[in-house]
């Protein structure tokens, strides 16, 4: 399996952040731990380092602000393997605040491109807008933690992007987001942790884990009725083969 989206450098993990990413290890061969600022992509390139089998996604939240020189001379690393999390989220944001988002987001597209690298991206209560950044840009990358709809995923595999999902698609309630699972191929999907956040339904509650992708992978693979395996050779394809990638 491929963790392709965790956050093991969150404070949540600060007490036994070690342990915590040896028992993830043993789930997944390759996990992908994803920056949220200038200095959170600092500390997931630390972590990277530091582990053979991370690797890191350098890029600013959203909700979060920085210095984009950080996030491009990160970008030169040898452990980095996509930029991100980048993205929109329009959660109370008003008109200011949703034109920095649009500004920041086009800017680390753009630092993806330079480099050759893939985005990680997050949106929530932007679609519309999301869509119309990404729709020729000429950019790839994958939608982590996915919630959109099912026309929207297919909008956006057709755009070359793959589609991420976590725990949250174990929830009874995720029907919009288990759409979208059934409409897309499943050469474009993704699974992730999203640790600490978003565990999978069984550990509603609980911070989220390595162990429980076992849980959100196993979910995915009987509701498609396809091999795990697809997964893992989505995610090398991703973010490890530079040619005939997505």
């Amino acid at each position: 399996m491929t963790d392709t989206h965790a956050h093991y450098d969150d404070p949540a993990f600060d007490a036994d952040r070690n342990d915590a990413i040896t028992s993830a290890l043993k789930v997944s061969d390759i996990i992908i731990n994803a920056g949220i600022s200038d200095i959170r992509s600092e500390s997931t390139v630390a972590l990277a380092e530091k582990y053979d089998r991370i690797y890191a996604a350098v890029g600013i939240h959203p909700q979060h602000s920085g210095d984009l020189s950080v996030i491009e001379r990160l970008c030169a690393h040898e452990k980095v393997i996509a930029v991100g999390e980048t993205g929109l989220d329009y959660r109370n944001a008003d008109n200011a605040e949703k034109q920095r988002q649009r500004e920041l987001f086009t800017a680390q597209i753009e630092i993806a491109k330079k480099y050759n690298l893939p985005l990680i991206i997050h949106c929530v209560d932007a679609w519309g807008d999301m869509l119309s950044i990404l729709c020729g840009s000429h950019a790839r990358g994958v939608l982590h933690g996915f919630t959109g709809s099912a026309e929207t995923a297919l909008t956006l595999v057709r755009q070359g992007f793959c589609i991420g999902f976590g725990g949250r698609i174990t929830y009874p309630g995720a029907k919009r987001a288990n759409a979208a699972l059934r409409a897309i191929p499943t050469d474009r999907i993704l699974t992730e942790t999203d640790a600490p956040y978003a565990p999978p339904a069984p550990y509603f509650g609980r911070r989220c884990e390595g162990y429980m992708m076992r849980d959100t992978v196993s979910y995915i693979s009987r509701s498609l009725d396809c091999d795990e395996s697809i997964f893992e050779e989505n995610a090398v394809k991703l973010f490890f083969e530079k040619e005939g990638s997505f």
